[in-house]
């Protein structure tokens, strides 16, 4: 779904974070959708959600195809 001014060229990435706070529904869905996507560019991809937080927030662990590890937590 798209938001206003919002390019369609680009409506498959990112979640729809506005909808997700107005209507109070954990993204969830959205991010899973988005690891499935980009999950091909790396040797491993895995997003996890926090448990505990509260705000949404999920740790990203990347494995590049290089070997090289990336950890990061996001906050939506």
């Amino acid at each position: 779904m798209l938001n206003l001014n919002e390019s369609p060229f680009y409506a498959n990435f990112g979640l729809p974070a506005q909808q997700a706070v107005l209507q109070q529904v954990q993204p969830d869905y959205y991010v899973s959708r988005i690891q499935q996507q980009f999950a091909q560019y790396f040797a491993s991809l895995i997003v996890a959600k926090v448990p505990g937080a509260t705000n949404p927030t999920y740790r990203v662990s990347v494995l590049t195809l290089q070997g090289s590890k990336v950890i990061v937590t996001v906050p939506t």
